[in-house]
């Protein structure tokens, strides 16, 4: 049985046998990946008449979430995203130019600080990357 002391050594080494299969997916499976994930997740009832929703700009090896992010858009929902502001520190801001946004903190696309701030009680639901999941 694992001791509390072996936990985050377990994870740590789950995560870079994880970021490894990530980052062997080719690109073609990660657009199919990509488009299979906004299938599903419009089916969600989650996003059924959803007005704001927050998504993540995808490192390199992650699933792209523009895709889902466009198809939202054609259905007039707001997407917000999010920006660094500090160590484990994120503001939420209003993108309703998909262009907008540029690398920020970390080579990842935010908006400026500029951007109008979303409120978390605004947000109709919320779009993030996860690398490995359990039934629980």
């Amino acid at each position: 049985m694992d001791t509390p002391a072996d936990i985050p050594t377990e994870k740590r080494a789950l995560r870079q046998r994880m970021r490894a299969v990530r980052r062997a997916i080719g690109a073609a499976e990660r657009r199919d990946a990509a488009e299979a994930i906004a299938e599903r997740a419009l089916a969600l009832p989650e996003f059924d008449g959803a007005a704001a929703v927050l998504v993540y700009a995808a490192l390199p090896d992650e699933a792209d979430p523009s895709v889902l992010e466009a198809a939202l858009r054609s259905r007039g929902v707001r997407i917000a995203l999010p920006r660094v502001i500090g160590p484990r520190t994120l503001a939420l801001h209003w993108v309703d130019d998909p262009a907008m946004p540029e690398p920020g903190v970390y080579g990842i696309r935010e908006p400026g600080a500029a951007v109008a701030e979303a409120a978390r009680a605004e947000l109709s639901a919320v779009v993030a990357p996860g690398l490995a999941f359990d039934m629980q």
